[in-house]
């Protein structure tokens, strides 16, 4: 959170391997015959978020959830 607050997104944990994590736990659902159904809309929202944001920090994606209206108030 403090990198999302402070506005710097610096984690160090790119959103590609966020992307990559969050793949290996839905194929992983799907492996074991659990529904992914939340899974799979964040699974698409991190693709969506890795194909505009190329080598983007992980906490990039608040920017994409900021300016489709699920941001700050």
């Amino acid at each position: 959170m403090q990198f999302v607050v402070s506005g710097l997104f610096n984690s160090g944990f790119s959103l590609a391997l966020m992307r990559k994590d969050i793949n290996i736990a839905t194929d992983l659902a799907k492996s074991v015959g659990t529904e992914t159904l939340l899974g799979e809309v964040l699974l698409k929202s991190w693709t969506d978020a890795d194909a505009k944001m190329k080598s983007a920090d992980h906490t990039e994606i608040f920017r994409m959830i900021e300016g489709a209206g699920g941001g700050r108030k």
